[in-house]
């Protein structure tokens, strides 16, 4: 019988995933059995964990691939990524400007695979919520440098041996200090992190910057701030539309942000936050309070994490 670790690894390991190479071959015994594996167009393949959701359009010389967690178009308020992947090839047909033009309204989890009369690239959402790294001298790419790493094996970076890494004189073995390599780089040689609004062009493995496309417009506190929070407003709504939305809560600005843009649905949402149940400290407080508060009298509010 396999173990608890033995199952977590067997399912957890490279969780929502994915990994692009020139073939099928160099998948062989290096990733998790469950995952499924599609070709693309350009000679290549893409294999994903099935938790993912994976669709793709082809209009005559243009097509394009979305592989993710979930993709949200904010003008339209919906998340049919069939329906998004449909438009955005008939976009790149257009031009590559209407194809940007229409990836700066989604939002979502996600990495975008393109091409157009054969030159493919690859980018990811606007914020890199998902990962992509990518082997500087091979055709590889993927959600996890470790993974990368697993398809083409590299050495250890040295920035990352002299001063990320720590000799632990105890137990004889070199430990990571708790940050990150600066830029693109990872602990792995040749193998790069793709920053937001980059995308890689195949197959020579650069980056390249693709927003902004132009100067930014100057703008005011106010003007900023009302688009801002419309947008916001329509995405969270958007949100309940398809999920269960729980909403932690914690007295820093990041939940006063999205606090105030769930104002609209929060008795469509759950809200929680957590204490120490034997001091009550932590975000107890902000339990307390937001108990009081009449706006939101109709969403669910709870305690659900004693530490």
């Amino acid at each position: 019988m396999k173990t608890t670790a033995e199952k977590f690894w067997e399912k957890g390991l490279y969780k929502r995933g994915f990994v692009i190479a020139t073939e099928r071959a160099l998948f062989v015994g290096k990733l998790p059995k469950y995952w499924q594996i599609i070709d693309l167009p350009n000679q290549s393949c893409i294999a994903y964990d099935p938790e993912n959701t994976l669709v793709f359009s082809e209009k005559k010389d243009v097509w394009v691939c979305l592989c993710g967690s979930y993709c949200m178009d904010t003008t339209a308020g919906h998340m049919d990524m069939q329906l998004i992947v449909d438009n955005l090839a008939k976009a790149l047909f257009v031009s590559d400007e209407s194809f940007y033009d229409y990836l700066d309204e989604l939002n979502g989890r996600f990495v975008c695979i393109f091409s157009k009369k054969g030159s493919v690239s690859v980018l990811n959402d606007a914020t890199a919520s998902r990962s992509v790294y990518y082997a500087t001298d091979r055709e590889v790419i993927a959600s996890h440098y470790n993974l990368v790493h697993d398809i083409v094996a590299t050495q250890e970076d040295p920035f990352w041996e002299k001063y990320c890494e720590w000799v632990d004189d105890k137990k004889k073995e070199r430990k990571p200090w708790p940050w990150v390599m600066p830029g693109d780089r990872t602990p792995w040689a040749n193998i790069k992190i793709l920053p937001p609004n980059h995308k890689i062009i195949l197959p020579a493995m650069q980056s390249v910057r693709f927003y902004p496309r132009c100067p930014m417009p100057e703008t005011n506190i106010e003007a900023a701030t009302s688009l801002i929070a419309n947008t916001l407003s329509k995405e969270t709504e958007t949100l309940t539309q398809y999920f269960s939305v729980y909403q932690s809560l914690t007295a820093g600005s990041d939940t006063r942000i999205t606090l105030a843009a769930m104002r609209n649905v929060a008795k469509k949402a759950v809200f929680f936050t957590y204490h120490d149940a034997r001091t009550r400290k932590g975000e107890y407080i902000v339990y307390k309070i937001l108990k009081k508060q009449k706006r939101f009298a109709k969403g669910k509010i709870c305690v659900s994490v004693k530490l």
